[in-house]
């Protein structure tokens, strides 16, 4: 519990740019306090399989893998070279050289912005990488023009990052390259990526989500779906990110930092797939479903908290010499605090609403933050920029690079942009340590 001091103040000033776009995380609030989750979904919205939704299914279209036989599928493909048998739960274990295990759209339904789930356990091999990816048709050499894709990847190490192939087999370098969760060697996992088209000021891109659900795995080494989905890596493709590969094919009409907005395929499919290489994995409940990125399930919103709407200035009750410094950026929300990293419980220390009603405010990409350390104890302070119920963007600082009993004032980056879009929003300062800091008000510049 933060003692609030009638003169020391907290003013979080918003910084607004043009920028970009995205929910990144949901904000659930209840009994004053918020928990910070990389999931969308705030009700049981569950799939065919038990799986949680991040998005809700546009227009029921959707595949879902048959677990009793995987190979009598029509629109389950590129399955001959693939060794499969049944585990005793009911999983299948897969090998190969080569698996790309390509669900098809249907006909005249291409998948365009699609989430894709997967659970595996990596079991042995020597390339020990999972993939999931779509925006285009099968890959091969034979016509490289269907080959594009952006791509998931989740390392064995926990690490996950993003990769687009331009062309077949002409690949960009990996972006968002995040430390996800830890070893995911011989233990099951929840793999999801998520890929979506936005507008902004008349322009097309795509964003790319990816998320995971770990601690999955029982005392015997079975599965356990706990549904705890935590974001992994963000990307939004907006040009720039180009493959320098000598295999890129000028004859497929698309530059080399080509932002693949199209479903690619045939003319009248394309494929979602799951892929490995030199690897023996197992998997359950694999799904692919067309989205709608604007519906995702929103947060009831809570009537317990309260905050009184105060906008001090920053120049009043500020006594002290403010010690000013450049707080480093945690431009990751796994890095920030275990609030975020564990999905548990923060306190929220002060939370306001901004009207914006001239809609000056499009995009906040920094808070200004300004307090008055009131002890010894020191702990993480995060920023939340919340609009309708989810995290857009946030940002922290450990408050032991200040000095005891002083007034401090430093700028927090917030990652990703928040883009309020000229809306009504509210920014939470919130932790779930015990900083001695005195809160006053959150006023926006």
């Amino acid at each position: 519990m933060v003692e609030k001091n009638s003169r020391t103040v907290l003013v979080a000033a918003v910084l607004a740019t043009l920028g970009t776009f995205g929910v990144v995380t949901t904000l659930s609030i209840h009994n004053n306090t918020l928990a910070l989750s990389s999931d969308s979904s705030t009700t049981n919205t569950l799939d065919r399989f038990g799986v949680k939704e991040i998005y809700q299914t546009k227009d029921n279209k959707e595949w879902y893998v048959n677990m009793a036989d995987p190979k009598n599928d029509p629109n389950f493909r590129n399955l001959n070279n693939i060794n499969f048998a049944q585990n005793s739960d009911g999983s299948w274990r897969v090998s190969g050289g080569q698996i790309r295990m390509e669900a098809w759209s249907p006909e005249d339904q291409k998948w365009q912005n699609v989430e894709i789930t997967e659970y595996a356990k990596i079991e042995s091999g020597s390339n020990d990488l999972l993939q999931l990816y779509s925006r285009g048709g099968h890959h091969t050499s034979k016509d490289p023009c269907m080959g594009s894709a952006y791509k998931a990847r989740l390392y064995g190490n926990g690490e996950a990052a993003w990769v687009k192939e331009v062309t077949h087999p002409a690949y960009s370098g990996n972006r968002g390259t995040v430390q996800a969760t830890d070893s995911i060697q011989g233990k099951w996992i929840g793999f999801k990526a998520v890929i979506y088209n936005v507008v902004e000021n008349g322009n097309t891109y795509v964003r790319l989500e990816s998320y995971v659900d770990d601690s999955v795995t029982d005392a015997n080494g079975n599965l356990v779906v706990k549904n705890n989905w935590k974001l992994a890596s963000v990307v939004e493709d907006k040009g720039g990110w180009s493959t320098n590969n000598s295999d890129f094919d000028p004859n497929c009409g698309r530059s080399r930092d080509e932002i693949l907005t199209g479903a690619g395929g045939t003319a009248t499919q394309n494929i979602a797939a799951f892929r490995s290489d030199d690897l023996t994995w197992d998997f359950k409940y694999l799904s692919v479903r067309e989205i709608n990125p604007l519906q995702s399930v929103q947060l009831p919103q809570s009537s317990l908290l309260t905050v009184t709407n105060t906008t001090t200035p920053l120049t009043t009750e500020i006594n002290n010499d403010i010690i000013g410094t450049n707080i480093p950026a945690t431009n990751n929300v796994l890095g920030q605090s275990d609030c975020v990293y564990n999905m548990t419980g923060c306190t929220i220390l002060v939370r306001e609403q901004f009207p914006n009603v001239d809609r000056s405010i499009t995009n906040i990409s920094a808070v200004k933050l300004s307090f008055t350390k009131i002890g010894n104890n020191n702990g993480n302070i995060i920023i939340a920029i919340s609009q309708d119920g989810h995290v857009l963007g946030s940002g922290t600082v450990n408050t032991d690079q200040f000095q005891p009993y002083a007034d401090a004032l430093g700028t927090v980056t917030i990652y990703p942009d928040a883009n309020v879009e000229g809306r009504s929003f509210d920014v939470a300062v919130l932790t779930s340590e015990t900083p001695e800091i005195a809160i006053g008000s959150v006023s926006v510049q």
